[in-house]
């Protein structure tokens, strides 16, 4: 059973269509969505498109990257001065987006049985 655990959103990051914030350290959700995927291997993390799982919070997402430069320039400018954040994870949120948008489902809270 995972408990529930501290970590910091400490930087921006990107991948091809989009901007992020890192949480430091990445293991927890790493060992987490680990757990998860052991649990329902139907459904692996990321959809199985990826090898690797890198934990980040989506702010911003777009198949533009001129639109994800502005973005990203934009959220850097005004969160920047904010960070880092310092948060705890408590709950685990089960999201789809097989209507397009994401969407909650379910919330289950760590540290409980």
């Amino acid at each position: 059973e995972a408990q529930p655990f501290a970590f910091t959103l400490d930087h921006i990051g990107r991948f091809p269509n989009v901007v992020y914030l890192a949480p430091i350290p990445s293991a927890p959700f790493v060992q987490l969505i680990q757990q998860i995927a052991d649990e329902f291997p139907e459904s692996p993390p990321y959809g199985g498109q990826f090898d690797d799982i890198t934990p980040h919070l989506t702010f911003a997402y777009s198949s533009d990257s001129d639109t994800l430069d502005s973005v990203e320039q934009a959220f850097s400018e005004t969160v920047s001065a904010h960070l880092p954040l310092n948060v705890r994870a408590n709950q685990v949120y089960l999201m789809d987006d097989t209507s397009g948008r994401w969407q909650q489902r379910a919330a289950f809270s760590l540290g409980t049985t």
